[in-house]
């Protein structure tokens, strides 16, 4: 798998000038596993496929260390106390006890190493049950097990999983002796006795314990304890039948990972009140404590070397102990120098312990290799006992180079000795033949001299057009071997070619030709001349002439030269190696007119167009007028027909031509003018389009409340008839007339003036003039007014309640004629249409709607008239007449 440069270190010579340090240190668990200079390493790469850290200097591998075996990589040396990190984030400091090195606190992960969760179990029942792994917290109390440890049942402690950080394992019962044994005779009993177990005040920690009397117990003056720097607290136990808590700061319990029965294990205790390190046995339910120790590397050897080949052999390893750490990585290595590893050349055959067998492979032939078996834990790599053995000889491994600068009598090429076969090579190089298998000795050959690497030989004299064999050779004291065989055609070379003068020259023609002095060896399949504006023309990039083919010599007539240009000309010839020019020669043509091209018409409207023109040639002289002419007629000509006038010079142009009419043809034609006159582009015809009309809306004037004057003026009909013209409206912005009030004010393209009638007083209205012909309706500018206001309009209510004095009557107004009611009410009198001047009237206050009015102070038996009245800025209006008589009075 490809490498992956770690980004880090992008450059560890500039990265250590920046942090001012000379040396590289690989942590894990918070130890230094690996330190280098900073003048060994150019960078660190990984690959995934073998999950291993390499570190190179000059683009080899010089070192390897298993991923598992790192932790960090950092410039600053560590702290002189090391420090382990488990998978939860707890930190540990250790103690070195003799060749043991222990932690100083008690475990408190909550997750096996594999980083799945163990369970806590809080119930007792639950708890004295258990088969499984599991934890608690002493008194089910999380900050006492952050504090001093987590409880966990001989299950947890024994799990394949492994409850331990990287490198670290749980104590066996033999590993816990060993420390019993190294305290005892190294005078670490209370007494200093070298007999007898006496040592519980040198594990147990200066503070926690319970008070005792008894002379060496750890409750008894506790300042003397923890001289080994064990530093056991006590931190109690969970019963396995009951689940209860019991015997804190009274008692340090520990598990070892050695089982007595199937359900029974050993585990460790010391007591405040007895100064000896108990050993005991008890159910795998208990919740003790864990007190971790620093795993080993492996023990192996590696097994005898067979099956010997060239370039292979067979030999394997045998893994007897793992260290108390799985084994992550197991294979072989070797080298052509004593003691390798596995910085270089190894293989990988799996985890675990046990046998396994390994292939070398890619050896070269006749080298003295040294072997190895390795294992790998997260401790580190252990190697095997070094063994030896040589591969066998055999004749050189060549290969052939790929050949290159081949001629149509040479070639380049040469080959490479990719293995000596173990000894001297005496000989070397290339050999050739027109036969298929070349032959040392008896075909042709080259001689390279001796020893490996890389040569290159030239091959002459060879014959053009014609098939090569080739296959390099190495010779050694087993013999020659050669390469596989390439074969090779020679080339055919160019033909040899010579130009023929100029001659015959006009504005736009010429005469040449060539003269062919040698087919190259084989038959020309093209001939003629290749000519133009730039030196050294080419058949494939200017234009040529096609004169046959053979080795004949020819003339080539040149035409739609431009005038007064300088042309370049060579002869040419073609077989089937390329082509071959002759000298080039050069030649001006003669002056004329210009040449130009008229430009398509477009952006054809009613009344312009869009035309230009492209000068092809200025005619071998400047160009000092240019544009387009046009006519309704045929044939258009600058001096009798409009034109634009479009500056000189020789450039493209682009002419607007304006003020023309609708629906009428016109016939363009693009001129340029220098010197010798006046040239016609073709004649080109269009069509301007026809349109909709254009009209101008008249300012509304003469408006009352009910009518005003409109109109409008149409400046253009768009080429074509209009056939309804007029004016719409309406009380919302942009009236059509489809859906809005119109008039029709006939058609033709004179102006006009409407009427705009029934329409509401005091109301904003918008106008818009318009014309339509076969192309559709255009419309003029909205203008926009407001009718005037009017006197309201009033209903009298029907008379009710009549008595002999009073009776009741009212309105409804239905139009406030487009100003504010300012007074409302009813008038009477004795005769027909009563009015508020002159007549009695009642007053109901302002604004529009239904009223009622109570008409009083009337006289008996007689016949009134009535009429309800509204009152605007405008002026009095009033409703019908309604008539009633009082009733007779009672005497």
């Amino acid at each position: 798998m490809k490498n992956i440069y770690l980004t880090l270190l992008l450059s560890l010579f500039f990265t250590s000038n920046i942090f001012g340090q000379d040396s590289l240190y690989i942590f894990k668990a918070g130890l230094v596993n690996t330190k280098y200079s900073i003048n060994q390493v150019d960078s660190i790469t990984f690959s995934n496929s073998l999950d291993s850290l390499k570190f190179n200097k000059n683009g080899f591998i010089f070192n390897k260390l298993s991923m598992t075996n790192v932790d960090s990589i950092a410039f600053t040396a560590p702290n002189q106390k090391p420090t382990y990190t488990d998978i939860d984030g707890n930190i540990y400091t250790t103690v070195k006890i003799g060749t043991q090195t222990w932690m100083v606190e008690n475990l408190k992960t909550t997750k096996f190493r594999t980083g799945e969760s163990i369970p806590n179990v809080t119930d007792d029942s639950a708890w004295s049950a258990l088969t499984t792994a599991a934890y608690s917290n002493y008194d089910n109390n999380s900050s006492i097990g952050d504090t001093y440890g987590r409880l966990y049942n001989w299950h947890a402690a024994s799990d394949s999983r492994n409850i331990a950080p990287a490198g670290w394992h749980v104590p066996t019962a033999q590993e816990w002796t060993i420390l019993k044994d190294y305290l005892i005779a190294n005078s670490y009993n209370y007494d200093g006795g070298l007999v007898d177990n006496k040592i519980a005040k040198a594990l147990a920690s200066k503070s926690l314990w319970k008070f005792s009397t008894t002379a060496g117990a750890p409750g008894n003056n506790q300042s003397l304890n923890n001289t080994s720097g064990f530093n056991a607290q006590p931190v109690g136990f969970r019963y396995g039948t009951s689940g209860v808590f019991y015997s804190n700061t009274e008692g340090s319990y520990f598990w070892a990972n050695t089982e007595d029965t199937d359900v029974e294990a050993q585990y460790r205790a010391i007591f405040y009140g007895y100064n000896w390190f108990g050993e005991f046995v008890s159910l795998k339910r208990l919740g003790l404590s864990i007190r971790c120790i620093k795993s080993d590397l492996a023990t192996l050897r590696t097994n005898p070397i067979n099956t010997i080949t060239s370039s292979s052999a067979i030999s394997g390893g045998e893994i007897s102990f793992d260290g108390h750490d799985p084994i992550l990585e197991r294979g072989l290595c070797w080298d052509t120098v004593v003691n390798p590893t596995i910085l270089k050349n190894f293989t990988t055959e799996g985890t675990g312990v046990g046998y396994f067998t390994s292939h070398l492979t890619k050896l070269l032939p006749g080298r003295l290799y040294f072997v190895r078996a390795y294992a790998t834990n997260t401790v580190g790599t252990a190697y095997g006992d070094q063994l030896s053995f040589t591969t066998l000889k055999t004749k050189p491994v060549v290969d052939i180079m790929n050949y290159t600068e081949l001629t149509y009598n040479s070639v380049k090429t040469g080959g490479i000795i990719i293995s000596n076969g173990g000894t001297q090579i005496t000989a070397k190089g290339i050999c050739w033949s027109k036969n298929p298998i070349p032959v040392l000795n008896i075909d042709s050959m080259s001689s390279n001299g001796t020893g490996s690497g890389q040569f290159e030989s030239i091959i002459m004299n060879l014959q053009p057009n014609t098939r090569y064999y080739i296959r390099a050779y190495a010779t050694n004291s087993e013999g020659t071997s050669y390469s596989n065989v390439i074969g090779i055609t020679t080339l055919i070379t160019k033909p040899e070619i010579s130009t023929y003068p100029i001659s015959i020259v006009t504005q736009t023609t010429a005469q040449s030709g060539g003269f062919i002095i040698s087919n190259g060896g084989d038959s020309i399949i093209s001939k003629g001349v290749c000519y133009g504006k730039s030196p050294n023309p080419e058949i494939q990039s200017d234009s040529i002439t096609l004169d046959g083919s053979g080795s004949n010599s020819f003339t080539s007539s040149l035409s739609g030269l431009t005038p007064a240009t300088t042309y370049y000309l060579r002869a040419y010839a073609t077989n089937s190696d390329g082509t071959a020019y002759g000298d080039e020669v050069s030649f001006m043509t003669l002056t004329t007119i210009p040449t130009v091209i008229t430009s398509t018409i477009s952006t054809i409207t009613s009344t312009t167009a869009i035309g230009g023109a492209t000068i092809t040639t200025n005619g071998g002289e400047e160009i000092i007028a240019k544009g387009i002419c046009w006519s309704t007629n045929h044939n258009p000509k600058i001096e009798t027909d409009s034109l634009s006038i479009d500056g000189n010079g020789s450039d493209s142009f682009i002419s607007t031509i304006r003020n023309l009419k609708p629906a009428t043809t016109y016939y363009v034609k693009a001129y340029a003018t220098n010197i010798n006159g006046t040239a016609y582009g073709d004649e080109v015809s269009f069509m301007t389009l026809t349109t909709t009309p254009t009209v101008i809306t008249s300012t509304i004037n003469t408006i009352t409340s009910t009518t005003a004057i409109g109109g409008a003026t149409i400046t253009t009909n768009g080429g074509e008839e209009i056939i309804a013209k007029g004016i719409c409206w309406s009380t919302n912005p942009n009236p059509k007339i489809e859906t809005d009030s119109l008039s029709n004010d006939g058609n033709g393209s004179d102006s006009f003036v409407s009427t705009i009638r029934n329409l509401k007083p005091a109301t904003t209205y918008y106008v818009k003039a318009y014309a339509t012909n076969i192309n559709g309706t255009a419309y003029g500018d909205e203008v926009e007014f407001t009718t005037l206001s009017t006197t309201p309009t009033i209903n009298t209510s029907i008379i009710t309640l009549v008595t002999t004095t009073t009776a009741v009557s009212g309105g409804e107004i239905q139009f406030d004629g487009g100003a504010a009611i300012i007074e409302k009410g009813v008038c009477w009198s004795l005769s027909e249409n009563p009015k508020i001047e002159t007549d009695a009237k009642t007053m109901e206050g302002t604004g529009s709607g239904i009223f009622t009015s109570n008409i009083s102070g009337l006289l008996p038996e007689t016949t009134y008239f009535v009429r309800a009245y509204a009152t605007n800025s405008e002026g009095t209006s009033y409703g019908n007449n309604q008539t009633f008589t009082t009733l007779i009075a009672v005497p």
